[in-house]
């Protein structure tokens, strides 16, 4: 039987995994970033889950050159100009926003303006409200990366990866080439912690619902096997434990 091509199978295998529950909510759900380029806020509402506990970050973050050290304003998270959360002379390309245990959340992605769309610096930055406070707003963590290092932009979604029913961000960072490559990470918002990143290239990495985690899918390849056709594709997925991380929960492989 001839072979899908690469990226036509694995968008195959990824609508295998989504099935319909009673909610019409997708068993595995696949990301749906922002262009790049956009600047449009995206709001996610918190899911439906039991309490827990809530959780702070760091007092004193490591944050990315010329982030602001807060803003003043205590007004709602869609009120907040995006220019006051990034350093000076950048430019947004990507907002979003969501509530989580610890309080309401913005994160911004911007990226220094150049010639060479390849050769630009970018940050992240997750900005947390704390009503009633002084300062209302503050940066809690941020991701920088230098022009050399080869990052095409950040691409997120959120909702829950950790299972505590308070929503996180799933973020790509592109690299390009053939295999689609790029850094994944977990971003638990309500900890202002990172709690999962690889390096991947000929996968994808997804939300998962049930049970609540994060889907693995990659292109697994025979020593024969041309770039374009795989022998086979393999979903695993991955659930966090506190205190381990992110462990298996189950593996599937298909054949391509």
């Amino acid at each position: 039987m001839r072979r899908l091509p690469l990226v036509i199978a694995l968008a195959a295998m990824a609508a295998g995994l989504m099935t319909s529950c009673e909610t019409d909510q997708p068993i595995g759900v696949p990301a749906t970033p922002l262009p790049s380029g956009s600047t449009s806020p995206s709001e996610t509402h918190q899911p439906s889950a039991p309490a827990s506990p809530s959780v702070t970050a760091s007092p004193s973050p490591e944050l990315p050159a010329g982030v602001p050290a807060s803003y003043d304003q205590d007004i709602p998270r869609q009120d907040v100009p995006s220019e006051a959360l990034i350093p000076p002379g950048m430019e947004l390309s990507n907002r979003w926003m969501t509530e989580t245990d610890a309080g309401e959340v913005i994160v911004v992605a911007y990226f220094k303006p150049s010639n060479d769309p390849f050769v630009q610096a970018r940050g992240l930055v997750e900005w947390r409200r704390d009503e009633g406070a002084e300062p209302p707003w503050t940066p809690v963590l941020g991701i920088a990366h230098a022009k050399d290092e080869g990052i095409l932009g950040f691409e997120a979604v959120v909702g829950d990866a950790t299972g505590d029913g308070s929503n996180d961000l799933l973020l790509q960072e592109p690299t390009g080439g053939s295999g689609a490559c790029g850094n994944w990470r977990v971003i638990d918002l309500a900890a202002a912690t990172e709690r999962w990143t690889k390096a991947l290239c000929d996968a994808r990495v997804d939300l998962h619902i049930d049970p609540v985690g994060i889907a693995l899918l990659e292109a697994v390849y025979a020593p024969e096997d041309p770039h374009c056709c795989p022998s086979e594709f393999r979903s695993t997925v991955l659930v966090y434990r506190e205190g381990q991380g992110f462990v298996k929960d189950s593996v599937q492989s298909t054949p391509a």
